[in-house]
């Protein structure tokens, strides 16, 4: 008997230990792992596949760092369930180890589920072989291995497998177009994403949604790591795009399973950031000020000390810098790195080396140019434009031993650009329009204001503005309001179905084109801002509060202003910020009716974010394409232009007589379009709601080039 219960306190225990089960209110989801150590996550809403990568789910040791070689076999994404199998090779008898689900993990919406999950599991001991003879002690069966298996992944969007015979069969969420099934838009790569002229399927078919790709003639090489492409061209039957490409890597001769591809813009050819380096060496504190070489691995050596700064910086030289109190606070050339300070989250910047006089303001971890230093202050370059901030507010970057960089990209025809975000140690990235001409697939380019770019050497390849950065918000859209809610309802269909059912920005058609016709500020123009600021309508502000822009929040948390309508929120924005404080000529910050950057229009004032306005001219991109493939057509493009002079005259005819109104002093290097030219004038758009446009001599202005 007390053998039996023995044995049953013993397989009681066995369970707890490998069958580890949690479920809290607290917390949006449970998890359970079987016998089998596959791990079942069940979240509170369903949860977005393309966010399911070794990323975000993995594997760590008992203190939950990350295992490389202990990658799940097999995932799938079904609704709510997230189902994670364990690694080929299995686990380690006896061991520790820790399942991790990081907090990047979205729900379909793109809402973060805001979790953190670290649920540790031991294995259990070896196998007992069994034995005729009778035991006191139970036998536990070990798990059974688990088979090798090709790659295989599944999402809410496709599943993609890999057979024996190295045949690709995808499966899609949607029939796909014939004609797009060609080589352009489905492809073998190398392990990094460059396409191999020599491996082509030797046949490819199309069943309803399921796409079929037999392998290349002359077959894979053993041992060889490929990637299966498919672009973002690739369209449905209906000539819808599909939203999502694939890049799945696959190994041959062994098992490989790769992570679900990543949202567009997909990289280009270019290296992943490098690990980043140990912490400086740093002298130490002294109320000297030391002239250090600086190391390529970040690390300093005293060369030489000093009682004044004035002293110490006459003597650096290139790959050099001055420390004080163990901060460098000088060097010959680099980047800064900005960050919080002083209790307060945003660093200013300011027109002069006292910090006397605001310009704008970023936010912690932005990146932007080393000009100067003084005792006092920092010389910076933003966005084209030099400023000064506080030494608390910089880490500074210099260039012999600063790795990774913000930088651009064509892809796939795309202006994309790539943010390097330190605590990751990895780049976001997102797109802002087309491409310019003279911009190279794989290359990396460099640039200060998202205009003006270099290659790595610094020597300019080429200058050209996103058209929707740079084109004035005074302007009017030709589409109808029913076709904005056309727009709207397929553009979310991509966000998913509670975005469907939920979002703030449905039917905002009528709202935004009486807006137009009242205040004279595109309609599309808004809609772009309220998708970036409220998440397409599906932000804790939109939901709770009515709020699309997030009015009356800042950096430092304090709460959002509540509407009684969406509409009222919309017109708040348009009357107490757009035409009080931003765009008019006499505005509170008048610098200019585009999203600008940090050094010309509405985001110099209007937002933290350096990028604001590049990615609302993102969104601005993106809506016009989705319109065109509506059937709608898209908006006119006119040419872009500045103006050359700090007082400009405008006038109501074209015969430059009665005068409109006039820039006293802030005019130079503001942007307005050519709606027509003359012969000795511009017809531009007016930077009041007083008329919709104006003239002015033509010597004013200064045409650039858009993208």
């Amino acid at each position: 008997m007390k053998k039996v219960q023995a044995m049953i306190i013993f397989c009681a225990m066995l369970l707890a230990i490998i069958m580890p089960h949690r479920a809290s209110a607290d917390v949006p989801y449970t998890l359970k792992m079987s016998s089998d150590y596959t791990w079942t996550v069940t979240f509170s809403e369903n949860v977005k596949s393309s966010v399911i990568n070794r990323s975000n789910i993995y594997i760590g040791d008992e203190n939950g760092k990350k295992l490389s070689g202990y990658t799940y076999s097999f995932v799938t994404i079904k609704g709510k369930v997230v189902t994670v199998k364990p690694p080929k090779a299995g686990y380690e008898e006896g061991k520790t180890y820790t399942l991790v689900i990081t907090n990047r993990l979205v729900k379909t919406s793109g809402e973060s589920f805001n979790v953190n999950v670290a649920e540790k599991f031991l294995t259990g001991p070896a196998a007992t072989k069994p034995t005729d003879k009778p035991t006191d002690k139970p036998a536990v069966t070990a798990p059974t291995p688990q088979p090798t298996e090709k790659p295989s992944i599944t999402s809410d969007a496709y599943t993609a497998k890999l057979n024996d015979d190295n045949t690709w069969t995808l499966q899609l969420n949607e029939a796909p177009k014939k004609t797009v099934i060609n080589r352009s838009n489905f492809y073998i790569a190398d392990q990094n994403g460059k396409k191999l002229s020599g491996y082509t399927f030797s046949r490819v078919t199309v069943s309803g949604k399921t796409v079929t790709l037999q392998p290349p003639l002359s077959g894979y090489e053993d041992g060889k790591t490929y990637q299966l492409v498919m672009t973002e061209r690739a369209e449905t039957s209906t000539g819808n795009r599909y939203g999502f490409n694939i890049a799945q890597s696959f190994t041959i001769g062994e098992a490989a399973v790769e992570e679900t591809p990543k949202p567009t813009p997909a990289p280009p050819v270019v290296e992943q950031p490098k690990p980043e380096q140990p912490k400086p060496t740093i002298p130490a504190p002294t109320s000297n000020y030391s002239v250090v070489n600086i190391l390529s691995n970040g690390s300093y050596k005293v060369h030489s000390t000093y009682s004044t700064f004035a002293e110490a910086k006459k003597r650096v030289g290139n790959n050099q810098g001055i420390v004080k109190n163990g901060q460098l606070v000088a060097m010959k050339s680099g980047f800064i790195q900005t960050k919080a300070a002083n209790g307060n989250v945003l660093t200013r910047v300011f027109n002069d080396a006292n910090l006397t006089s605001e310009r704008t303001y970023l936010p912690a971890n932005s990146e932007i140019a080393y000009v100067d230093a003084t005792e006092r202050s920092i010389k910076v370059n933003v966005a084209g434009q030099e400023g000064y901030i506080a030494h608390d507010n910089a880490v500074l970057k210099p260039f012999n031993a600063y790795f990774t960089r913000n930088y651009y990209a064509n892809v796939n025809g795309e202006l994309a650009h790539y943010i390097y975000a330190p605590s990751k140690n990895s780049y976001d990235s997102y797109t802002i329009s087309a491409a310019p001409k003279f911009m190279v697939r794989g290359v990396k380019y460099y640039s200060l204001d998202g205009a003006t770019f270099t290659d790595a050497t610094g020597k300019v390849i080429g200058t050209s503005y996103p058209y929707y950065q740079v084109a004035s918000v005074r302007s009017q859209t030709k589409f109808t309001a029913a076709q904005i809610d056309r727009y709207i309802q397929e553009i979310l269909k991509t966000r998913g179905s509670s975005a469907v059912q939920k979002s703030k920005i449905k039917n905002l058609g009528a709202t935004l084109i009486a807006l137009q016709n009242k205040y004279n500020i595109n309609a599309l123009a808004i809609l772009s801002m309220a998708q970036h600021e409220s998440a397409y309508g599906m932000s804790d502000h939109a939901l709770k509060h009515n709020n699309l822009f997030g009015l009356n929040v800042t950096d430092n948390g304090n709460p959002a202003d509540t509407y009684p309508s969406v509409a009222n929120n919309i017109e708040t924005l348009v009357i107490q910020y757009l035409e009080k404080k931003y765009l008019p000529p006499t505005a509170w910050f008048p610098n200019g009716t585009v999203f600008g950057n940090k050094d010309y229009g509405m985001n110099v004032k209007y937002a933290s974010d350096p990028y604001w306005g590049s990615k609302i001219a993102g969104h601005y991109y993106r809506m016009m394409k989705m319109m065109a493939t509506l059937g709608y057509g898209q908006d006119k493009r006119y040419q872009v232009a500045r103006l050359k002079d700090n007082t400009v005259q405008t006038y109501r005819y074209s015969g430059l007589t009665q005068a409109a109104f006039t820039y006293n002093g802030n005019a130079k290097g503001k942007f307005v379009l050519i709606l027509e030219e003359g012969a000795n004038f511009y017809k531009i758009s007016s930077d009041t709601s007083a008329y919709k446009a104006v003239y002015v001599r033509k010597n004013v202005l200064e045409k650039v080039a858009t993208h």
